[in-house]
């Protein structure tokens, strides 16, 4: 499954998701191309009991970066893949609710949103709170106990190595090299820091941003859901 570089949420899992569509694939695979088939730009509206007011969420995609983001109350905050999938995930049955007028301004928003982040992650800018996170991460990582620590398999090893490629390419998601400079923070145990490695960045590839440089990709919007908050009785 392709697969975004963010973070996961406490009781959550890849795993679980991974399962979730090998499951769709074998039992209902009429249905499970029917998702694959979808358009570009698809979106769908559903009523949401729980919310105070309406919300968007967008998937954006340029070449092989993935960006998720939410608009509510006209303020549009990046979103991790977990948070989305909360956010989106609904039974089968739930009726649909109508796009209002607003969802074009909304996910306009969103697209601004992500462009700006674009060019922030192309520019890798090295001041910053996000930029702050990542420089305390690599210099943990370069700490003579972790780098001389004898109990890393090869596989480790490698992974370790495209985490590092990642970060000097300033790939890594603001909030991913947040939320691991927190458990950092709480450990000097070299496994204990690989695990949460592996628990919040789901995908290494050096080739990563040389691909999205070199390739010209466009900026694609993938889909939309828009949340409708009860309406006053």
């Amino acid at each position: 499954m392709d697969q975004l570089t963010g973070e996961e949420d406490e009781g959550d899992s890849e795993l679980r998701y991974l399962e979730l569509m090998r499951h769709l694939r074998d039992a209902q695979p009429e249905l499970f191309e029917k998702i694959k088939r979808l358009p570009k730009k698809a979106r769908s509206g559903r009523l949401v009991k729980t919310l105070a007011s309406d919300q968007l969420v967008t998937f954006f995609r340029i070449g092989p970066l993935k960006k998720l983001y939410c608009n509510q109350s006209n303020e549009s905050n990046e979103i991790t893949f977990f948070e989305a999938v909360n956010l989106l995930e609904c039974p089968p049955e739930t009726p649909r609710q109508a796009i209002p007028k607003d969802y074009y301004n909304w996910l306009e928003m969103n697209k601004q949103r992500f462009a700006q982040d674009a060019v922030q992650e192309d520019e890798s800018p090295a001041f910053g709170g996000g930029r702050t996170n990542t420089s305390y991460v690599e210099k943990r990582l370069k700490d003579k106990g972790f780098r001389n620590c004898q109990k890393f398999t090869d596989a480790d090893e490698e992974f370790l190595d495209g985490v590092r490629k990642m970060m000097a390419q300033g790939l890594m998601a603001k909030k991913t090299a947040q939320t691991i400079k927190k458990f950092f923070e709480k450990t000097l145990d070299p496994l204990e820091m690989l695990a949460v490695l592996r628990k919040h960045i789901r995908s290494v590839d050096e080739g990563k941003e040389q691909a999205r440089r070199s390739s010209g990709a466009r900026r694609e919007t993938i889909l939309s859901g828009y949340q409708v908050a009860p309406r006053g009785k």
